[in-house]
């Protein structure tokens, strides 16, 4: 086991990461690619904006999405602004939700179909690393480049393009870990996270159907003396939200929503800097 967080004496809270081994999702090289096809492609940049005082809502997928949705709709019609990711676009329009804006940082082709039914009302906040196909599917709709930078390859390549002046968003290896710095730079200091679980529900891994996630290759997370199944790319998710915490956190309020992994390490890593 790794240890991500500071023990009490006593030992009863701590986070407890097992070793699993993850790769990225996409050769270095694709990644690249991507990057040159969307900033050739004209779109205006995610910018820094003024502090906003009211909470927003960011919406993942994971399985507590479902339970959690009530709450989500009675303060969307109090008018708290929604922010989708990935496949939670289409899943919230379904119910009656229209996001005020969609983020997406994936690679891969397969992310096109998530905003294939994009709609005039939603901002869609787009890597430069997506697949070509993700800007394809989103001609006509209102979309905006952000940049992961997240190679030497790419850090080449737009220092080049803007003249060395452009926004890079930090974070870790996922869409959601993106979303919290990126609504940050946009002025939202208080956020709150739905669906946002990074554990298995079961045999369920998201609230709707997304095979590209079925795996087999699972560990165990240990969290205050409780035990979370978690696929690799939850464990490295799981990690890397505690080092966007340790090096963000003062930035930002975040409420995680649900009974899933990454709520308790919320809930313990409180729990922890209270009892140093």
């Amino acid at each position: 086991m790794s240890e991500l967080a500071i023990k009490t004496e006593d030992g009863d809270a701590y986070i407890e990461i097992p070793e699993l081994k993850y790769e990225l999702n996409a050769p270095i090289e694709e990644f690249v690619r991507n990057v040159k096809h969307s900033i050739a492609l004209g779109l205006p940049e995610v910018k820094p904006y003024d502090i906003q005082t009211d909470p927003i809502a960011i919406v993942c997928g994971g399985p507590s999405l479902e339970e959690t949705f009530d709450d989500l709709k009675e303060k969307h019609a109090s008018g708290m602004k929604v922010v989708s990711v990935n496949g939670t676009h289409d899943w919230l329009i379904e119910r009656g939700i229209s996001p005020s804006a969609h983020v997406l940082i994936d690679s891969r082709p397969f992310n096109a179909r998530f905003v294939k039914n994009w709609q005039k009302k939603t901002k869609y906040l787009i890597a430069s690393q997506a697949h070509p196909d993700v800007f394809k599917a989103l001609e006509g709709a209102e979309v905006y480049l952000f940049h992961c930078n997240s190679t030497k390859e790419e850090n080449e390549i737009l220092k080049e393009y803007y003249n060395d002046e452009f926004f890079s968003i930090p974070g870790g290896s996922t869409v959601t870990l993106r979303a919290i710095p990126l609504m940050r730079m946009l002025g939202f200091t208080r956020m709150e996270l739905y669906g946002f679980d990074s554990c298995m529900y079961g045999e369920k891994h998201h609230a709707y159907d997304q095979e590209e996630n079925n795996t087999n290759d699972i560990g165990i997370v240990k969290v205050d003396g409780r035990e979370f199944v978690v696929a690799t790319w939850m464990h490295s998710q799981a990690k890397e939200f505690i080092d966007v915490i340790r090096n963000m956190g003062h930035m930002f309020e975040l409420a995680v929503h649900g009974d899933g992994l990454m709520a308790h390490i919320l809930k313990t890593g409180a729990k922890l800097l209270e009892e140093k």
